[in-house]
């Protein structure tokens, strides 16, 4: 009976062992095929964010559209297009002589102004400028003694008249006569009407602007001395001088464009009407290593300003078929120059290229950038910044 009960606990624990090591072996198997799967959607993942890692260089530069326009990113497609070889030269904004008058003395005496003056006020065609006195003076009231003299020499030839109707004086004495009364007339009449108290009032020529006061309040002047210097601000002359060595090619400069000191602005001649008067036969005064051409520049908005210098941008031979891109898509850095690309519609590209001629205006490009690219002309600043500061819109995924 023991024997038997022996053999009965046995083949339980037995039986019990198969079962723990099935469910084992099955549990086992069942872990492993999970872990297959897994390792399989994870490699799934990695291979989408694998490839979605390589929809854009890792040097582009994204920027939403909407972005983009709000800072004012704009880009053209560039095709070759007729250029011109350039020649840079400093230069210099005068006043054209046709657009300057002076203001001369009418008579000897003290200047007294009747307005404040002084360089840039305006003045208007007729207005009294100054006055000029002869009262407490030496030689006395010039204008009192032009007054006295013309009366005299008119009272002489009233007398003389009725003499020489009846042959009484001969004509060569009337002649005389009548001379001296004429003269003293014209003198009289050429102050008389802008004689007053405070003297000899002399009006402005022209209206326009004064450019130069030359004569001071107090000083004494004589007749045809130079007072005012007045311009009406509309003719300009633009002295572009040339070093020596470009003088065989001046034969074949026809415009220019310029940038005066005061701006960081660069206008074509073409805008203002202007046109090329002549260039040099000689060198340029006291400098003799130059050259000068000069150009004729009419503007009306009053944004050039006489007497300043001037970078000149001599345009000469036609160049056919050129790459260029205007001045505004250039960046420099560490002397190396470079233009944005873009690649869609929010990928950017920096571009490095070496230029060509410069006009002031467009650039030309000699090597970096192909016909059909599209360059941004306009924001290049912009996108520096973003790429220096890794500023990325919210919808992309940085690299």
């Amino acid at each position: 009976m023991k024997r038997i009960t022996f053999y009965l606990v046995c083949s339980l624990f037995l039986l019990g062992s198969c079962h723990n090591h099935s469910h084992t072996a099955h549990t086992s198997e069942t872990t492993d095929e999970h872990a297959h799967v897994h390792t399989h959607d994870d490699h799934d993942h990695e291979h989408e964010a694998d490839a979605h890692s390589h929809a854009h260089d890792a040097d582009d530069i994204l920027i939403e559209p909407e972005k983009a326009a709000a800072a004012g990113i704009r880009s053209e497609e560039i095709q070759p297009k007729e250029f011109h070889s350039v020649i840079k030269v400093g230069g210099e904004l005068l006043a054209a002589p046709t657009d300057e008058t002076i203001v001369v003395a009418t008579i000897s005496g003290v200047v007294r102004f009747m307005q404040p003056l002084a360089a840039g006020s305006s003045v208007r065609e007729g207005s009294t400028l100054i006055a000029l006195s002869t009262s407490n003076m030496d030689e006395g009231d010039h204008i009192a003694k032009d007054l006295a003299a013309y009366e005299m020499a008119k009272r002489e030839y009233e007398r003389l008249l009725p003499l020489f109707e009846r042959r009484i004086i001969t004509e060569r004495e009337f002649n005389q006569v009548k001379l001296d009364y004429e003269n003293a007339r014209i003198s009289y009449d050429a102050i008389a009407g802008d004689a007053s108290v405070g003297g000899q009032r002399v009006p402005a020529p022209i209206s326009g602007y004064v450019s130069e006061v030359i004569a001071r309040e107090g000083d004494y002047v004589t007749i045809g001395s130079p007072v005012l210097r007045l311009s009406q601000h509309r003719t300009f002359w633009l002295r572009a001088d040339v070093p020596l060595r470009y003088y065989g090619e001046l034969n074949r400069v026809w415009s220019a464009n310029y940038r005066p000191a005061y701006t960081d602005s660069v206008y074509r001649l073409s805008d203002g009407g202007g046109k090329l008067l002549t260039y040099g036969r000689t060198t340029n005064g006291e400098r003799t290593s130059f050259v000068p051409v000069t150009f004729e520049i009419r503007e009306d908005d009053e944004k050039l300003l006489a007497g300043t210098y001037a970078d000149v941008y001599l345009l000469t031979k036609s160049r056919p078929n050129t790459l260029t891109v205007p001045r505004s898509a250039l960046m420099e850095e560490l002397g190396t120059y470079y233009v944005y690309v873009q690649e869609s519609d929010h990928s950017y590209r920096k571009q490095e290229v070496e230029i060509g001629a410069d006009d002031g205006r467009e650039v030309e490009l000699l090597t970096g950038i192909h016909a059909g690219d599209r360059v941004v002309v306009e924001g290049a600043y912009e996108i520096k910044l973003a790429s220096v500061s890794n500023i990325i819109p919210p919808h992309t995924h940085e690299h």
